[in-house]
């Protein structure tokens, strides 16, 4: 599922938590696929880690007290 950051920015702590939990194990079963061979979309991966990062940054945001 993809995200957008002004999406994420609107979520609770919690669902950006369980967001962060799911994409990094969804890139886990792409970096076995991709090991293995069977890597149907390759883009898939760097739309994964930039989502990872939009939530970190989002995260990083709120504990600053930034908006």
């Amino acid at each position: 599922m993809k995200y957008k950051y002004k999406e994420i920015k609107t979520l609770g702590l919690e669902e950006i938590k369980i967001k962060e939990d799911d994409i990094k194990k969804e890139i886990f079963n792409l970096r076995i696929q991709k090991s293995i061979g069977s890597l149907e979309n390759p883009k898939r991966l760097n739309i994964l880690k930039k989502q990872i990062a939009w939530i970190k940054t989002s995260l990083n945001e709120r504990n600053r007290g930034v908006k």
